[in-house]
């Protein structure tokens, strides 16, 4: 095989020695190949050949991250940037943990502009004492720190939760004629991103990509044909059927129904 620069789909060229690479490290629902504009390191002077040799930059009272972390969301096909949706670049991420700044967002008039002094949260309906609690409130009580998925119906299209745990991951790659068992990653949590890899050796040729997760429950990821059997042609929010990347023989890959 040679080492020929092939486009990945990513928004860069990459060769074929690395795109393989990239591969057994996909996770998740092996992520779409989203890729926005970013600013390129070599727009910036290079970095030093020994950097331990040179004084740094000064102290930052807030952190940025380095130049040569390019990642950045990519904005939904929407009329308007305030009526609109960011995907988060899962393909170049690693563990399981977004950063704030990579995380999905959706909105439906904008981003909001809150002064943190005059937000107030309102508990009230089905409750034995309705209550409004300030931030400096809800400050003061006690915190739980945990690591989940948010799934909402506008990240529900590719993303995939079950019940609970993953438990196994099989990765398919001709179209879901054949499985393989892949490695999970830990940590593995209940109701959270779980990374899995599988080594495979692309032949240069057509192939189609499937994986499906079974959770602690004994849940299937199912089918597109199966979720279609159950909710009919009407369903579009939370479409969480097995997803399907087309690996075309010039490297370029596309989310494509089987």
């Amino acid at each position: 095989m040679t080492d020929r620069a092939v486009d990945s789909g990513v928004g860069r060229r990459t060769s074929r020695r690395s795109f393989l690479t990239r591969l057994t490290v996909w996770g998740g629902a092996l992520a779409a190949s989203l890729a926005g504009p970013a600013r390129s390191p070599a727009a910036d002077p290079p970095a030093p050949v020994d950097p331990t040799r040179e004084l740094g930059h000064p102290v930052r009272p807030y952190g940025t991250r380095s130049r040569f972390e390019t990642a950045v969301r990519v904005q939904a096909r929407t009329p308007t940037t305030v009526a609109s949706a960011t995907f988060t670049p899962l393909q170049d991420s690693c563990g399981i943990v977004t950063p704030s700044a990579l995380h999905f967002e959706r909105h439906h008039a904008g981003v909001p502009d809150i002064d943190p002094a005059r937000h107030r949260l309102l508990i009230h309906g089905l409750v034995r004492r309705p209550v409004i609690l300030t931030l400096a409130d809800l400050k003061r009580l006690p915190a739980v720190s945990r690591i989940h998925m948010i799934e909402c119906s506008g990240n529900g299209l590719t993303e995939w939760a079950g019940r609970g745990a993953v438990r196994s991951v099989e990765v398919s790659t001709d179209g879901g004629r054949s499985w393989q068992a892949a490695e999970l990653q830990a940590p593995v949590l209940r109701i959270a991103h779980t990374r899995f890899r599988l080594p495979w050796r692309w032949d240069g040729g057509d192939a189609l990509l499937q994986s499906r997760c079974t959770d602690e429950t004994g849940y299937v990821q199912p089918t597109l044909a199966e979720l279609i059997a159950v909710r009919g042609l009407r369903s579009h929010y939370h479409l969480n059927a097995v997803q399907s990347w087309r690996v075309a023989p010039d490297g370029r890959v596309s989310n494509v129904h089987a």
